[in-house]
């Protein structure tokens, strides 16, 4: 069994503090600000969890008495010429093991400065296992998106409500491996994130049509209109794609779809922030989203049989399952109960459609 053979710690003072190097680890934490708090180092001598190809033969386990999301820094971490002897030293990155699904996944920005060493991360604001390699060793081409977005049905004043989260109906798996998304994907996580609206399914194209989508992925809403991945505070990320330009399109499952009016720059370093809700003009086609007051849009609430149009049919389906209780298509407000709300949104919004070819 794998043990560490070189722990050490250093406490970080709150504020803008100066970078620190913890002991003899090869770790060194720069951060921009932070609450102040005690960070740890384990180094491992052995290869990362899985992986026997083309990686250095250690891993660093940071951990930190501070809060995922309270801080942002830098993560510098050393290597010697004996570590990476064999390795294509310009294609060096540093990955983090996911604990969510036991992947190691590419950091979104790392520098490699072969004539000191070392190689750093930045704006990280999240500790975990990582690990040293060559890119192609890891979970190979991820791009990520930088999405904000509101639901019709929750929306209230700027945010939407987390009473579904609250009452604890949220699923811990994703709910689109049914009609009409079909949806393949594991992702599950064993707590639903604070702060979490719902489960999202993001869509990426290269072109307008349905036959040009490359890659889909489930993260969460957050009451904010972010788009998260499974952690709860990390840009959703979409694995095996290149840095490119995409049309973006988002499903709920009981929202009209929509998609991005042009297509997006999207890259492995991070994407700049494709907000859905400053206008009609951030949406694909015409009428396909709803201007929810103060100058804020969304995405229409009330469908909730998939067939892309409001009709009577979405009508009469929360009636017909008015007071259940729980995780349901017709609860259109997000509310945790089907009620004449629900039925009365749909209602209001009869005969709109999606516009997502």
């Amino acid at each position: 069994m794998c043990t560490p053979n070189v722990r050490d710690s250093v406490i970080v003072a709150s504020g803008d503090p100066p970078a620190a190097t913890i002991g003899l680890t090869g770790v060194t934490v720069d951060f921009s600000s932070n609450p102040g708090g005690q960070v740890n180092v384990n180094v491992f001598n052995c290869s990362p969890f899985g992986l026997n190809n083309n990686v250095v033969e250690k891993m660093w386990e940071i951990i930190s008495t501070m809060s995922a999301g309270s801080f942002m820094l830098d993560l510098r971490i050393d290597y010697t010429d004996q570590e990476i002897a064999g390795l294509n030293e310009d294609s060096l990155t540093i990955a983090y093991l996911n604990p969510l699904d036991s992947v190691w996944w590419q950091l979104s920005s790392v520098e490699v400065f072969a004539d000191g060493n070392y190689l750093i991360a930045h704006n990280l604001d999240h500790f975990t296992m990582f690990a040293i390699g060559e890119s192609s060793s890891f979970n190979g081409p991820t791009i990520f998106t930088d999405l904000k977005v509101f639901l019709q049905g929750p929306y209230n004043d700027g945010s939407m409500s987390t009473t579904l989260l609250t009452n604890g109906y949220i699923p811990l798996t994703q709910p689109y491996n049914i009609s009409p998304w079909y949806y393949s994907g594991n992702e599950s996580v064993s707590a639903i994130p604070a702060g979490t609206v719902d489960w999202i399914l993001v869509e990426l194209r290269t072109g307008t049509t349905p036959s040009t989508t490359v890659t889909t992925r489930a993260g969460f809403l957050k009451s904010d209109g972010r788009v998260v991945d499974l952690d709860g505070n990390s840009p959703l990320r979409m694995p095996g794609e290149e840095t490119g330009n995409y049309y973006v399109v988002i499903h709920h499952r009981n929202h009209l779809s929509v998609m991005s009016s042009s297509a997006v720059s999207l890259s492995n370093t991070g994407s700049t922030l494709y907000d859905f809700t400053t206008g009609s003009s951030q949406y694909y086609g015409t009428g396909g989203a709803r201007d929810l007051g103060s100058r804020v849009w969304g995405m229409y609430g009330g469908e909730g049989n998939g067939s892309g149009i409001m009709t009577v049919a979405d009508y009469n389906a929360a009636l017909a399952e008015r007071d259940v209780v729980g995780y349901n298509d017709r609860d259109y407000n997000l509310s945790g109960i089907v009620s004449i709300n629900d039925a009365n949104l749909s209602l209001v919004n009869r005969d709109v459609a999606t516009q997502v070819p």
